[in-house]
């Protein structure tokens, strides 16, 4: 037992143990010890994080659609993810499929019959999955800028 500064009186709390830790109870786990419980609720720990998110969604969707032309990339990636999203593959485009699709075309796609559809597949760089969510935008929001 602990003594307090009056001699009459008696601490009923143990005397720690080297390290600050209580003489009696269970140990506390390693964990316990080197990750304490975070202060504050839940919330407070979702709003910063919520914050950045809403915050780069903002920088990233408005004028998403900008410029209205194809740029860059675009002149393959979209057109590979239309043909994902239309035939399954990767297919060739005509020439100046790009001026097509500005003014609304769709049919970009060049003409092979059934004996020479090898000669009608595209150049295939990249793997799919980045194609596939592209084709996924084109789906929703259409064969647009945008989408």
């Amino acid at each position: 037992m602990a003594v307090t500064d009056f001699p009459d009186q008696v601490s009923e709390q143990p005397e720690p143990r080297p390290g600050g830790l209580p003489e009696s109870g269970p140990e506390p786990s390693v964990r316990d010890r080197l990750v304490p419980p975070m202060p504050g609720s839940p919330l407070q720990g979702w709003i910063g994080p919520l914050l950045v998110a809403a915050f780069g969604a903002v920088l990233r969707f408005v004028n998403l659609g900008r410029p209205d032309a194809v740029m860059f990339d675009e002149t393959y990636y979209a057109k590979d993810g239309f043909s994902l999203l239309n035939f399954g593959v990767e297919r060739t485009a005509v020439k100046d499929a790009d001026k097509l699709l500005m003014q609304g075309k769709t049919g970009i796609w060049e003409q092979c019959a059934a004996t020479e559809l090898d000669k009608c597949a595209s150049y295939v760089v990249h793997p799919p999955l980045g194609k596939w969510l592209i084709a996924t935008g084109e789906q929703i929001f259409g064969m647009t800028p945008f989408g």
